[in-house]
């Protein structure tokens, strides 16, 4: 059995190809040289996260990601704004 990533992806576990051979794959054929070329030119300390970036990439781990920090985002500036409302509010008080 080919080596696979474990993650958690739309709140279950996911096993994700993890050989160069079994990510190339499991993507589409448009991105194959693509693929390839990334992996000639990674340098080797760089080469396990290059592999995982590839093998979430057909997944919605992204765009799940991406609305986590969205979010995270709108509840800071929700949090700094509420900060500066009670800043003005003591000094005019």
């Amino acid at each position: 059995m080919p080596a696979t990533f474990k993650t958690h992806i739309g709140g279950a576990v996911v096993e994700l190809p993890a050989t160069v051979r079994t990510i190339r794959e499991s993507l589409p054929e448009e991105w194959h040289k693509e693929f390839n070329e990334a992996v000639e030119d990674c340098p080797a300390n760089e080469l396990f996260a290059l592999l995982a970036k590839w093998a979430l990439k057909p997944t919605t781990a992204e765009e799940e990601d991406r609305a986590v920090f969205e979010m995270l985002e709108r509840r800071e500036r929700e949090f700094v704004e509420q900060k500066r409302r009670e800043a003005e509010a003591g000094e005019s008080g």
